[in-house]
């Protein structure tokens, strides 16, 4: 067993308790996600299961889109409702041109301070660890890319927005920093995970449906088809060279560039054999010479 499972996860549990749900049914096969939901969140979770647990770098990379609901005039340590909620009815609700004429402001590269309750990392430890231990965390800003944001409803003291954006991206932080723009403040009261890469919540599999092993392998997805990098198609022999760690002279000629992102990773690709199966992720050592940094047996 080799790939990737598009998973909805439902609200009211954690991105690790799908992790187990289906280490259970693949032991002992080993399992991980790329892309951590908090329970007040649903939506696309990608599972991957055997060997393709060591893509969730790559896979991390992979763009993400979100349907995100605020709460304005309130204020949460976690910025969510996940932690006690303050309310601030000093501040002016701002009206929804007001809304719509800053967010052009949070498009592009910007920086944005993660919560405590968030797990980043703070001298080694997750920031929510500490959080709930009482200590006091400075969390850095952090560089994010924010691709569109559109504003989809507003209703009295509530906003929804859309958003496509880069891994890493904190949509609560976002959420929380557009109502302070605007003079107000905002906690999220509900997150969709709305895709991952090509993975769409429209296509994603119930968890409650997953019940045996049976339900889950038809929905197994070749990472191939997931992975931000061009590739490259390497014959019987090719490939017993490379995972003998010999390198491989490749011509550019040869390499197929990922029709989404044209311009990707230049020193480094993925290399797949004459089924389509992935062999590889390769790194170019020097010239024409390429080598498998990752290898895998599908």
């Amino acid at each position: 067993m080799f790939g990737i499972f598009n998973i909805y996860k439902p609200k009211g549990i954690t991105s690790r308790d799908c992790v187990d749900h289906f280490q259970k049914l693949f032991w002992p096969l080993k399992v991980g996600h790329a892309g951590t939901l908090d329970p007040i969140a649903e939506g696309v979770l990608l599972i991957a299961v055997g060997q393709a647990v060591r893509l969730m770098e790559v896979l991390h990379e992979l763009p993400k889109s979100y349907r995100g609901t605020f709460w304005f005039n309130r204020r949460s340590e976690s910025a969510d409702t996940e932690t006690e909620m303050e309310l601030l009815p000093h501040l002016e609700i701002p009206s929804r041109e007001r809304l719509e004429s800053v967010l052009p402001e949070f498009t592009g590269r910007i920086f944005q301070r993660p919560p405590i309750y968030s797990a980043i990392r703070v001298e080694g430890v997750r920031a929510y660890d500490l959080a709930r231990k009482g200590r006091t965390v400075e969390v850095p800003e952090r560089e994010v890319s924010i691709h569109q944001i559109k504003l989809v409803q507003y209703i009295d003291d509530r906003f929804t927005i859309d958003v496509e954006c880069d891994g890493g991206t904190y949509i609560r932080s976002l959420g929380r920093d557009i109502a302070r723009v605007c003079g107000s403040d905002a906690v999220m009261s509900a997150l969709i995970r709305t895709g991952v890469g090509r993975c769409r919540v429209e296509d994603a599999i119930a968890l409650e449906k997953v019940e045996t092993k049976a339900d889950a392998e038809p929905h197994l997805i070749n990472p191939v088809a997931l992975l931000p990098r061009n590739r490259v198609i390497l014959s019987d022999q090719e490939v017993k060279l490379m995972r003998n760690g010999v390198y491989l002279t490749i011509y550019d000629e040869r390499i197929v560039q990922n029709e989404e992102n044209p311009t990707n990773v230049s020193e480094e690709m993925i290399a797949v054999d004459l089924e389509g199966k992935l062999r590889s992720i390769m790194t170019r050592r020097e010239g024409l010479q390429w080598g498998g940094s990752k290898n895998f047996d599908p």
